[in-house]
């Protein structure tokens, strides 16, 4: 995973070709490893794609949504916190609504999108100071 991360920036567009062939197949291999710090390390992996390559977002996004849904609170709390930045998601009830249907929603994902929207929706109440 290394590897590929420093193959993406040494040569973006070489990089990004190898990414969009490899990522797929890697995703489906790591979210059903029973490692926790492999499927951590992966999603560390998507977290930095996500973050740095803006032309890669929408292919590591059901990885990251994914990993909202991880078997360890470990994975899930960090994904969680990832998402419910400010600068991914508002703390706008309203605008986080229509982010969650708009950009969260991923065909691939389907089975988990309303638990996950729901508890990402939720986790602005769990940040507001009443």
């Amino acid at each position: 995973m290394l590897l590929l991360t420093r193959l993406a920036k040494l040569n973006i567009d070489q990089g990004e070709i190898l990414l969009r062939k490899v990522l797929p197949r890697l995703r489906l291999v790591f979210i059903a490893n029973k490692n926790d710090y492999s499927r951590g390390l992966f999603y560390d992996l998507m977290v930095f794609l996500y973050d740095q390559f803006e032309q890669l977002r929408q292919l590591v996004k059901p990885g990251l949504i994914r990993g909202l849904a991880d078997k360890t609170k470990v994975i899930r709390d960090k994904l969680v916190s990832f998402w419910s930045d400010s600068s991914r998601l508002s703390l706008d009830p309203a605008k986080r609504i229509r982010q969650l249907l708009e950009d969260l929603y991923v065909p691939e994902e389907e089975h988990i999108w309303l638990n996950n929207s729901v508890f990402l929706l939720m986790q602005i109440a769990a940040k507001s100071r009443i």
